[in-house]
């Protein structure tokens, strides 16, 4: 079935734009200038915010942008980072368990509509992850990396540790809350200006339309 992402600014809603004039025609949002409107505080609901320029490395905007906050799903790109450095087949499958699914629902975690005990391809998976915010998707590829959930989380530690993301700590692959799952504004868009030179995790992190694979519930993907 078919994916469609779209970008929504609301009240507590962490945003995060690292601007990129040297690829104009990518759906990263894209501004040149180091201009920035003067009432844009008073525009920006959001808690927390920041505004780079990726050339200059200029901050053209922030609010609250070192304070400690929780990443919420904005985790699940680092985790896509991750399962992309180490993942070593992209052609697997892998099943959803009902373990996976009965752990991610308790825990009131967004999902995707993949059925469970059916072979899902890796790229379903990760798009299901990023795109639709799918914990059991993310547990999933989590786990088949990893062995299990925790030793996934260290890989995800030792990355941040690796790029200078010095406020941040991951408790988790998907972004629940925890009282040690926390991150700035400023640590993540040091991971963005990372992340983005990674050029499959730029094509799936700019992709506004996916469509899985053939499977049982949806035969036409």
């Amino acid at each position: 079935y078919k994916y469609h992402l779209e970008t929504r600014l609301n009240k507590k809603q962490i945003k995060i734009t690292i601007t990129d004039p040297d690829n104009p025609n990518t759906n990263v949002n894209n501004i040149v200038t180091s201009t920035v409107p003067s009432d844009l505080a008073n525009r920006i609901t959001s808690e927390f915010a920041i505004l780079i320029n990726k050339t200059t490395g200029e901050t053209l905007f922030s609010k609250n942008s070192s304070t400690i906050m929780r990443p919420a799903s904005i985790t699940k790109a680092v985790a896509l980072l991750v399962m992309l450095e180490n993942i070593k087949d992209f052609n697997k499958t892998y099943v959803i368990t009902q373990e996976t699914y009965d752990y991610v629902i308790a825990q009131d975690a967004s999902i995707t509509e993949f059925p469970i005990g059916e072979p899902i391809s890796t790229m379903d998976l990760i798009y299901g992850s990023f795109m639709l915010s799918g914990a059991e998707a993310t547990v999933t590829l989590a786990n088949a990396i990893a062995g299990n959930e925790e030793n996934f989380v260290k890989l995800m530690n030792q990355k941040a540790d690796a790029i200078g993301m010095i406020n941040t700590n991951f408790a988790n692959s998907t972004g629940l809350p925890h009282d040690e799952h926390y991150s700035t504004c400023d640590d993540l868009a040091i991971f963005f200006k990372e992340a983005l030179k990674n050029e499959q995790f730029r094509a799936i992190f700019t992709t506004k339309e996916y469509t899985t694979k053939s499977i049982e519930k949806y035969p036409n993907g």
